[in-house]
């Protein structure tokens, strides 16, 4: 875990360096302005891999207590997502069909939900929808994925596991480690499927009717 935390910070840092180095002689306004842009993206993907880091060490944390309310479920939703509707170049399709109500602690299920679409965001293929759907007290979040082996399914909840590598897509492979425990903190059913290209993790929530 130590390596993993060394080679994911390492990375971002050696890319700030690199692009610091070069604004010191740069003379030209559209390379600076390039170069400082670099920069303040890889100073946000430090800053989220080290929330990230923290989300992970407190959720295992034997002494974190739940704080759960009961709510509705689907303005919560509806609020997480006015984000996503603005920024991911996909179309998210958001299905709500139940009448149940959920009691959980609200700040770590908003976690949860944001590591989920974080991830569907990141792996879904060019172009495909991101489609998520409350049916009775079961969640689940559906993304197109056509390059996932069907065999690193079971080790998607591994901390810093990430399925794919060699890829250009940023990641730190800590956001299902995060979801896996604060799931079975509140004692929810979860799983990852895997059919016909289509990779879907659910979860089932206790219904208060």
């Amino acid at each position: 875990m130590t390596n993993a935390i060394a080679h994911n910070l390492k990375t971002p840092l050696f890319v700030i360096g690199g692009f610091a180095e070069n604004l010191k002689n740069e003379e030209d306004t559209e390379k600076k302005l390039h170069n400082i842009e670099i920069i303040q993206q890889q100073t946000e993907e430090m800053d989220i891999l080290i929330h990230r880091m923290l989300d992970l060490s407190r959720f295992d944390s034997p002494a974190l207590k739940l704080n759960c309310e009961v709510f509705d479920f689907k303005p919560f939703i509806e609020k997480i997502l006015e984000n996503y509707y603005v920024h991911t170049e996909h179309e998210i399709i958001f299905i709500y069909n139940s009448k149940a109500k959920i009691k959980a602690d609200p700040a770590m299920l908003k976690t949860v939900l944001e590591n989920l679409i974080d991830n569907a965001e990141k792996y879904s293929d060019y172009g495909s929808d991101i489609t998520i759907n409350v049916s009775d007290d079961v969640l689940s979040i559906s993304n197109q994925c056509s390059s996932f082996d069907r065999e690193n399914l079971s080790k998607l909840w591994q901390p810093y596991f990430r399925a794919a590598k060699g890829d250009n897509k940023s990641g730190s492979g800590i956001g299902l480690s995060i979801v896996k425990s604060a799931l079975e903190m509140h004692g929810f059913k979860y799983k990852a499927e895997f059919e016909n290209g289509i990779i879907t993790f659910k979860f089932r929530f206790t219904s208060l009717d």
